[in-house]
């Protein structure tokens, strides 16, 4: 497959959406309100039992201090695993809208529908991942360790190791100074380890990317084979598509801006600026706009972005649209 250019894909994509059978933005309004609903029905119940577990003291209370704890745990994983099958939804509404077809409602609920095979890619794209850091990290640790700091840090650290105390408590115990000079040390072992790990995960990101949408085609692949293709598919590609992405560098900012917004009181905090409200106000306020903007901003744009990379992925397949 030769150089592809997804230059004219956003207006292509926006064009696509107007000859659509169904408004695409009643179906993304309504995939958005469901995902941003359940997720402030989680902080809500998540700040009711924060609430509870501190007025619950005491030893008679620890059993229901950890029954509490427990549903916090479970609430938001429960939230954190159905939330890539709902977005798998999603993928398959952007396909029909790309081909000018209708998506029905119950498109939405096809991620849940195809459970195995999702959550194995899911699990597969994980592992992958990992694997990739693992080596990332060997890899850093030995080029750290042919370095000048290595030296440095090893001799502050076995000072630390080679007391009686405990190791946790003689790092706790060491003065501002010296826990400087250790950060120091080791700060070059983040920057080289961040580096390379975003030289190795930036791409491998980009060489699975059209695996979900790849398993929400009627050829309906499973979990290997929609990895391998989407590696197939963008093997030469991947420069391309992080070129269509800095096409939609304002979607992303304004996505970015709206997700701060939902922790504007923690920002405020931080900037030491008094809030005129309780922490309570604030902090359903700012969670509440938060939240109005991201569905604003999917409802209105998100629809034209992901047509976009639907329609990439068709042509890379070798489709037309």
């Amino acid at each position: 497959m030769g150089k592809w250019n997804g230059k004219s894909l956003p207006a292509r994509a926006e064009a696509a959406l107007k000859e659509a059978p169904l408004d695409p933005k009643k179906l993304m309004l309504l995939h958005t309100g469901v995902a941003l609903g359940v997720s402030l029905a989680i902080a809500v119940l998540n700040l009711f039992l924060d609430r509870q577990i501190d007025t619950t003291g005491g030893l008679s209370g620890l059993g229901l201090r950890s029954i509490l704890a427990t549903a916090q745990s479970v609430l938001e994983t429960l939230g954190n695993l159905a939330l890539p099958f709902w977005e798998t939804g999603i993928f398959a509404a952007a396909f029909l809208w790309a081909t000018r077809q209708p998506a029905e409602n119950s498109v939405l609920l096809l991620g849940f529908r195809r459970f195995g095979p999702v959550l194995r890619m899911r699990i597969l794209q994980g592992f992958i991942l990992i694997l990739a850091s693992v080596v990332v990290i060997q890899f850093s640790s030995t080029i750290y360790m042919m370095t000048p700091w290595a030296n440095t840090a090893m001799l502050q650290l076995t000072t630390i190791l080679g007391t009686d105390t405990d190791p946790i408590v003689a790092i706790d115990s060491l003065s501002p100074e010296m826990m400087q000079q250790l950060l120091a040390a080791v700060r070059p072992l983040l920057i080289i380890g961040g580096v390379l790990l975003a030289v190795v995960a930036i791409p491998l990101l980009y060489r699975m990317r059209f695996a979900p949408y790849l398993q929400m085609q009627q050829e309906r692949m499973g979990a290997r084979a929609s990895i391998a293709e989407s590696f197939r598919m963008t093997r030469r590609n991947w420069i391309a598509l992080l070129k269509l992405d800095l096409q939609f560098w304002w979607f992303y900012v304004l996505q970015i801006l709206t997700i701060a917004l939902c922790y504007g009181d923690v920002i405020l905090s931080l900037c030491g600026i008094a809030q005129p409200w309780s922490d309570m106000v604030g902090f359903f306020l700012f969670y509440v706009l938060g939240i109005a903007g991201q569905l604003a901003l999917f409802t209105w744009a998100r629809p034209k972005v992901i047509t976009s990379y639907a329609i990439a992925c068709r042509e890379l397949q070798g489709y037309s649209v």
